[in-house]
């Protein structure tokens, strides 16, 4: 007979681990809108590599305790593991989207950087 806790994490992982980074990268569901480091090309990817890369090398400020990293590793691998390569699909079927996005907010900066005439 099969682990019914084991099933329950597995479904667990499978929904909240399904492209966030991707999610995120378009402003999909309930995060904050209009965040600068959305809209990148392959956005989702880089999210979740950055978020990974948090895990295994947290900022120096801060505080390091070293029995709660070991506790979250596998849990972070695990959903890495399952996040990533969605991530990947979306932002490679989202890719029309994200960069005409990007050439938008490029050309907003540009603008904003020159001041608008009159000023």
């Amino acid at each position: 007979m099969r682990n019914p806790g084991a099933s329950v994490f597995t479904a667990l992982v499978l929904v909240y681990g399904a492209g966030c980074g991707t999610l995120y990268n378009h402003e999909i569901g309930p995060c904050p809108k209009s965040r600068p480091d959305t809209f990148r090309v392959y956005g989702g990817v880089r999210k979740d590599l950055e978020e990974a890369a948090s895990v295994l090398h947290p900022r120096s400020d801060a505080v390091e305790q070293p029995a709660a990293r070991v506790a979250v590793l596998p849990l972070a691998a695990l959903l890495l593991a399952v996040d990533l390569p969605l991530s990947t699909i979306g932002d490679t079927i989202g890719l029309p989207i994200t960069i005409e996005a990007a050439n938008r907010k490029a050309q907003e900066d540009t603008l904003a950087e020159k001041g608008t005439p009159g000023d």
